[in-house]
């Protein structure tokens, strides 16, 4: 399983790494822990990328990101604990790092303050953007389920 799934994640973190801003995740605001390029959001898209890239299938709940809690802690303890709303069992059409062919316009997760107050949302091709709560109820949601983090059971790796 390490093998399959998290040895291609890391090889991509590196190479998104080395490669700098060309392909990862961009934000259009300041920077901070919570919006990086290497924050919880940031982890949501590479998590649900590597995911779909390793298993053919896209990820269906906070349960298909137990075996990568160590390496994207922040994004997976984000979901888990229900600061970060993930629309779950989204096909990507592009796994590569900057997603250039996917939607750059469809949500993909999102703070949960969110559609009350604004905040930062990451995008299907796994760009982050700050939006008002208007702004995030006039976006494109992409096509998914929610799932409520207390009700799903978590795989133990």
């Amino acid at each position: 399983m390490f093998r399959t799934i998290v040895a291609p994640l890391i090889v991509a973190a590196g190479l998104g790494a080395v490669a700098g801003c060309d392909g990862g995740p961009t934000v259009n605001n300041s920077v901070t822990s919570a919006e990086s390029e290497n924050g919880p959001l940031a982890q949501i898209g590479a998590l649900y990328a590597a995911f779909t890239d390793t298993q053919k299938k896209p990820p269906s709940g906070i349960k298909d990101f137990a075996s990568f809690a160590e390496s994207m802690p922040e994004g997976v303890q984000g979901v888990r604990s229900g600061n970060l709303v993930v629309i779950w069992s989204v096909k990507l059409d592009d796994t590569t790092p900057g997603g250039k062919g996917d939607s750059a316009d469809e949500v993909l997760a999102y703070e949960k303050s969110v559609p009350d107050s604004g905040g930062f949302v990451l995008m299907k091709n796994r760009t982050i953007r700050k939006m008002t709560a208007d702004e995030f109820k006039a976006a494109p949601k992409a096509a998914g389920t929610i799932e409520d983090p207390a009700k799903a059971k978590v795989k133990k790796s």
